[in-house]
């Protein structure tokens, strides 16, 4: 029984990814399933989360006064 719901999850695993608004393009950018990367189909981009995170709060000011407050923190 286990390996049938094992196999069923790494299967789910190909089709569900997480999206999230790409900073560049305003597509859909993909999450990595450990968080390490978000890349972008449309305009190529390809950064580290933390990569991803800097550069919104940049890009954005209402997520540059959220990243400012937990940096005083």
């Amino acid at each position: 029984m286990f390996e049938v719901i094992h196999t069923f999850l790494v299967r789910l695993k190909h089709y569900v990814s997480m999206k999230v608004k790409c900073p560049d393009c305003d597509g859909k950018a993909e999450l990595s399933d450990n968080f390490s990367f978000v890349r972008c189909d449309q305009c190529h981009l390809d950064l580290t989360y933390g990569e991803y995170v800097r550069y919104i709060g940049k890009k954005n000011p209402v997520y540059k006064n959220i990243l400012s407050d937990y940096k005083q923190r």
